[in-house]
């Protein structure tokens, strides 16, 4: 899972987790953690987080500045970066089954009990997809939705 985008490293406060669920229903995650959990899960409306679904066609296109068919590349740049901005904030990238086409809630469920192992119980969720904001509210936590903006080159 070490091709995972991440924060980079020279951010302080920066960490990497792999999360692997006994079930195998469920997909791996790596999570990118900017900051202190602990402080995260005191703090108002909770920390940005984003679900990022692996998508390697679309990033590397991003990444050359290609077309493509999606905007997973950039997705995952505008999260990223506004979650530096704010200084705080976890960046969840999930590996899916790709005998399905996308992430579900399984694969939101285990993002969501790893934030309550940490006792954040609070989130600021970057996202434009309704069902990840269900997914979060229906595995325990509270979910203020905060759109995901992403600026066209």
């Amino acid at each position: 899972m070490n091709n995972a985008p991440h924060f980079s490293p020279e951010l302080p406060s920066y960490a990497v987790y792999d999360l692997l669920s006994g079930d195998p229903r469920e997909g791996a995650a790596t999570v990118s953690v900017l900051g202190d959990l602990a402080a995260m899960a005191i703090a108002g409306d909770g920390p940005l987080v984003r679900l990022q679904t692996a998508c390697v066609p679309g990033e590397a296109r991003a990444r050359a500045a290609m077309p493509a068919d999606c905007d997973c590349g950039p997705q995952l740049d505008a999260a990223r970066q506004q979650i530096i901005e704010q200084g705080a904030g976890v960046l969840f990238y999930i590996y899916q089954d790709y005998g399905h086409n996308r992430a579900d809630e399984r694969e939101y469920g285990q993002c969501a009990r790893f934030l309550l192992h940490y006792n954040v119980s609070r989130v600021r969720l970057l996202t434009n997809n309704p069902r990840k904001v269900e997914a979060l509210e229906h595995a325990g936590l509270i979910v203020k939705h905060e759109p995901l903006v992403v600026r066209r080159g």
